[in-house]
């Protein structure tokens, strides 16, 4: 039997995922497309094809998705098929994920009783109709398998690239306001030609039905509708791995820990905690005002089943005594008990360091893996290197057992992370050794990484906006194997650094812990990088040749004014002159000026 090599996608990924203003859309949007392409890959091997990539000698993707709850399965396959079902079986497996699509849509629509007139329920059926039918692209494509296999599989990645470059396109109107989320399509309606008012009052219905899933002012299409409310329909997984905390649950999540810990240690009393969740039940109760939150799966171990720490399950912004004034200011009745909860929170700062502010998004992609697999010679060979990239994604995951973290999405060699500051670099290290333990041999491929380090209420398409552009810095310089850091200030300032993640043995985040760990013992003053930054202008500019030595020998004399004078410098300044040494003369000064600033801000907001 004459067989064929089938490639098939799901998109628009980036599109899909990155109109998103909650971390919840975050992990829906990956999870959905998890789903739906596991379907097809379902289909696929009932009709007789053998999967190449993602490739498990274990279990089936669904099972993996479902035992996982984590966006594990990337938005593409490819298949080894007999020729003569090649067609049908990804037809069907097209037609799988139309299917499935339609069926959670319906789902959805189902629980959106927003109509306000008899008859108008056929308006949302065409919205949902016209937006969820033309909304995904699929793209599959079937080339023969001849002896030389590499050959074949270029040559299908070729033409698969070529119809991809071919989109479909059919002209869509879309009427009417526009979603407040992805700005494209029409806001959702029961009424065709609805004015605003006629929209805001569907959706005051619409929040009142799903309570808390809906801001005061968002008016949603019915794809950001479904990214919404996809959570609340899944029902193979643990409802405590579903969905996602939000952004301030993740900065605040080590001042959580600290807590929980102090008070298992007797250092924080139980009354203390008591009267902190009186006072939030009572101005919930007020408001009217959701506080439930979503906790890091580290926390909730760390919770397990008692009684009192179980209630501390409320969102990141209300250990933040920001938060109380804001509320004071919109709701003056509350002020009294808003004064009550920051003296608590005040107390609880005093002991345990007050909370962050800030978190930071991880993109992971490996380098160069599509040159690895063009290496491989054979069927047999792909699928193990499919297998070790599986295993690595699966492996990621343990990061939510070691670190405070939260994995949104990792489909073979790339994902999504979200961390506090407190871990970040640890993060990084850990993700990067599993990888070269796993993937690569002979230090091929490698991975590089775009980490943004934002405010929590910085807004979220930003935030991960930022992290893709790091990502590609990174990948920019020479070799790839790379850092890209973006800092966001609340200024408005945002620092950029890309950095080689390892120069030869030297290792940038190796080196970037040892400063951060002379700053945690109180070793050095903070201001030593800076003195060195507003004296640059007495060195900056000299021969290229010596811009080094009279760099680092700068380095070493304003570090050595603000070092503690009990401990011995000479290992720390190695280490430096060692990274001076190898960072490019070009642009050197301004590298390790912007590695020494993120680090600073690390340990300063973790």
């Amino acid at each position: 039997m004459d067989k064929v090599l089938g490639i098939f996608q799901i998109g628009p990924v980036q599109e899909f995922i990155s109109r998103s203003r909650k971390t919840q859309d975050f992990w829906a949007s990956s999870f959905l497309l998890s789903y739906l392409i596991s379907k097809a890959i379902e289909k696929v091997i009932e009709i007789g094809g053998e999967l190449i990539y993602p490739y498990t000698n274990t279990e089936n993707l669904s099972s993996l998705l479902q035992n996982t709850c984590t966006p594990i399965v990337p938005n593409r396959f490819v298949v080894e098929l007999d020729k003569d079902k090649a067609v049908e079986a990804l037809q069907e497996a097209e037609k799988s994920v139309k299917r499935e699509l339609s069926n959670i849509a319906n789902t959805i629509k189902g629980s959106i009783k927003i109509y306000s007139i008899p008859n108008s329920t056929s308006y949302i059926d065409k919205i949902f109709q016209r937006q969820v039918e033309r909304f995904f692209e699929i793209y599959w494509i079937i080339y023969p398998l001849d002896n030389n296999y590499a050959n074949s599989y270029k040559k299908a990645e070729i033409i698969f690239s070529g119809r991809k470059s071919i989109r479909d396109f059919s002209q869509i109107d879309e009427p009417g306001f526009k979603c407040t989320l992805c700005g494209e399509r029409e806001a959702l309606s029961d009424k065709e030609k609805a004015s605003r008012e006629e929209i805001r009052e569907s959706w005051s219905k619409l929040r009142k039905l799903h309570k808390y899933e809906f801001n005061e002012k968002e008016h949603l299409c019915a794809i950001c509708t479904i990214k919404r409310l996809y959570p609340k329909s899944i029902k193979e997984c643990n409802e405590f791995d579903i969905g996602a905390p939000s952004t301030a649950t993740i900065a605040v999540s080590p001042f959580l820990e600290r807590l929980i810990e102090n008070y298992k240690n007797r250092n924080i009393e139980k009354e203390k905690i008591e009267d902190f969740l009186r006072g939030l039940n009572e101005i919930e109760n007020i408001l009217d005002e959701g506080i439930e939150g979503r906790l890091l799966k580290k926390i909730r171990k760390k919770i397990n089943n008692d009684d009192i720490l179980k209630e501390l399950n409320i969102d990141g912004t209300y250990f933040l005594k920001d938060t109380y004034d804001n509320l004071s200011t919109d709701h003056p009745e509350i002020k009294d008990k808003a004064e009550k909860i920051k003296n608590i929170l005040g107390e609880f700062y005093k002991k345990l360091k007050e909370p962050s502010k800030y978190f930071a998004v991880i993109q992971v992609d490996g380098d160069n893996i599509g040159e690895e697999i063009g290496n491989l010679t054979s069927i047999d060979e792909h699928r193990k290197f499919s297998n070790k990239i599986l295993n690595f994604s699966q492996k990621v995951l343990n990061i939510e057992d070691n670190f405070l973290s939260k994995v949104i999405y990792f489909g073979g060699d790339e994902g999504v992370i979200f961390a506090p500051l407190r871990d970040l670099l640890n993060i990084i290290e850990f993700i990067h050794d599993l990888f070269f333990n796993i993937v690569s041999s002979n230090g091929k491929p490698t991975l590089s990484f775009g980490i943004s380090i934002a405010h929590y209420s910085h807004a979220l398409q930003k935030i991960i906006e930022e992290s893709r552009e790091s990502l590609k810095r990174a990948k920019k310089i020479d070799g790839k194997y790379s850092l890209g850091f973006s800092l966001l200030k609340r200024s408005g300032e945002t620092v950029e650094v890309a950095i080689k993640y390892k120069f030869d043995h030297i290792s940038t985040i190796d080196f970037m812990k040892k400063i951060k760990a002379l700053y945690e013992k109180d070793e050095i003053s903070k201001r030593w990088w800076k003195d060195l930054y507003d004296d640059r202008l007495s060195f900056i500019g000299r021969d290229q040749e010596l811009f080094k030595d009279i760099f680092i020998s700068e380095v070493k004399r304003y570090f050595l004014r603000r070092v503690d004078k009990g401990i011995d410098p000479k290992p720390i300044l190695k280490d430096i002159e060692n990274f001076i040494g190898v960072i490019p003369i070009y642009n050197g000064f301004d590298i390790f000026m912007g590695i020494m600033e993120i680090i600073e801000f690390i340990y300063r907001e973790e």
